[in-house]
């Protein structure tokens, strides 16, 4: 009679060296292996982590980040077909194992830092069409790579932090229409590269931190108006920069820290945050206020939000507003999510 499972999961565990034993006991309860910084060498990841996930398809993430394991242990890992998430920073998995990991086709989270995998990495990378999360932080993909990777349509969020890239790199990204989260801090953007992001209608969230980016770059990226969060700390943006960025009203998240600005450009940011919150209060109690259906839509349209309109309308009208407080509790929280002009977090 074969072995079951169970008994297989366990003979393993028992035959592991000990630095396994108790990571394998709580992946057994879990989704996930941690296995982070434990020398693991190529011959013990072959021997005992690839047997051990193979026996345990329930475990879709590997953290094995750290360790001394190199290009056999990645084409290895690469094999594997029930992971979505893994970890393989700081290992020097050459162009053969990215390669590999490229082509796996049921990984849709993928970090792979500090291993410098150049332009040649990156560009195999882009290939793959079941990735959503890409984190490539300093690999030295240069442009090359990051127009390779802005090319990609599966990609939602990407972290290219600290790749030597610069204003070819950043107007490809700006081009691409999937990405929602972009990480492109720590390289070399300047105004041109910034200005790109204008017109962008996909990212609600932008990592820009320490680059070279001045006044005309942020003037232009204040235009946008998608984006949510932006983080520009470690730029070049003076007085004009802030001033724009303080007429923006779809950032409701914002750090300029570390850059130019003076007197001015602090008071035009502060002045936007407070005006921001005392008119989102300002339609938060008008509609707490209003009474009757009619009042309440007239509240809305006032505020030019026809989203909230059609929602007020929809509830109205398939009865749900039988008492006005029911419909106040119901619509109060999409108010909150919808209303313009939303508060604004700065950091300065």
């Amino acid at each position: 009679m074969s072995s079951s499972r169970e008994d297989i999961q366990q003979q393993l565990i028992n035959h592991a060296p000990e630095k396994f034993r108790l990571p394998f006991r709580y992946a057994l309860s879990s989704e996930r292996l941690e296995l982070t910084w434990k020398e693991i060498t190529g011959e013990e990841l072959i021997q005992y982590v690839i047997p051990f996930l193979s026996t345990h398809p329930t475990i879709k993430a590997l953290d094995i980040s750290h360790n001394n394991f190199r290009e056999a242990g990645a084409i290895a890992l690469a094999a594997n077909t029930t992971l979505t998430t893994l970890n393989v920073d700081g290992i020097q998995i050459g162009e053969a194992g990215a390669g590999a990991l490229a082509a796996n086709t049921t990984l849709t989270t993928l970090h792979i830092r500090y291993i410098y995998l150049g332009e040649a990495g990156a560009i195999a990378l882009a290939g793959n069409h079941t990735l959503t999360s890409l984190d490539v932080r300093d690999n030295q993909i240069g442009d090359a790579g990051a127009i390779a990777l802005a090319a990609n349509t599966t990609l939602t969020t990407l972290n290219i932090c600290d790749n030597k890239i610069g204003d070819a790199g950043a107007i490809a990204l700006a081009a691409n229409t999937t990405l929602t989260t972009l990480d492109v801090s720590q390289n070399q953007i300047g105004d041109a590269g910034a200005s790109a992001f204008a017109d962008n209608k996909t990212l609600t969230t932008l990592y820009a931190f320490d680059n070279k980016i001045g006044d005309a770059g942020v003037i232009a990226l204040a235009a946008n108006t998608t984006l949510t969060t932006l983080h520009i700390r470690l730029n070049k943006l003076g007085d004009a920069g802030a001033t724009a960025l303080a007429g923006n009203q779809t950032l409701t998240k914002l750090d300029v820290r570390n850059n130019q600005i003076g007197e001015v450009g602090k008071s035009a940011l502060n002045q936007s945050t407070q005006a921001r919150r005392e008119e989102f209060m300002k339609q938060k109690l008008a509609f707490l206020g209003a009474t009757g259906a009619h009042d309440r839509n007239n509240v809305l349209l006032e505020n030019n939000n026809p989203p909230i309109v059609c929602l007020l309308r929809q509830y109205h009208y398939s009865g749900v507003n039988k008492g006005g407080n029911k419909l106040h509790k119901v619509l109060l929280e999409k108010i909150m999510d919808y209303n313009k002009p939303k508060s604004l977090k700065v950091i300065i």
